[in-house]
């Protein structure tokens, strides 16, 4: 599952061996407010993998390890997708890999943020 076309919603791409790549839209209307957040570094790790992500929307916090893979013969690579609901800013912080919490950022959403360490 990935947003593909930077819409908030996330859509599908299904891969079955022998058989041909479908890719379902996602065109579901009023889903709230959405927060993508694609994370990279200079370093030979250049997505991040092992940052931790958290959101604040001020009632709770979501957070999310970047990992590579996510299931048999199967993986994510791409920005991390936060639902929020009725938001309209939320604070974030990315714990990089082998280094120290960020500081807290307030950000506006409905958009793809990109943070580099």
């Amino acid at each position: 599952m990935v947003d593909l076309n930077a819409d908030g919603l996330l859509d599908l791409a299904v891969v079955n061996r022998r058989a041909p790549l479908e890719v379902w839209q996602n065109f579901n209307a009023d889903t709230g407010h959405w927060l993508s957040i694609d994370v990279h570094q200079d370093e030979a790790n250049t997505q991040a993998v092992g940052a931790w992500i958290e959101v604040d929307d001020g009632a709770s916090v979501q957070a999310r390890e970047v990992t590579v893979g996510g299931g048999h013969a199967g993986g994510v690579a791409g920005p991390q997708h936060f639902g929020l609901g009725d938001v309209e800013t939320v604070r974030v912080r990315v714990r990089w890999p082998h280094a120290d919490w960020s500081d807290w950022r307030e950000v506006a959403v409905d958009q793809v943020l990109n943070l580099t360490r």
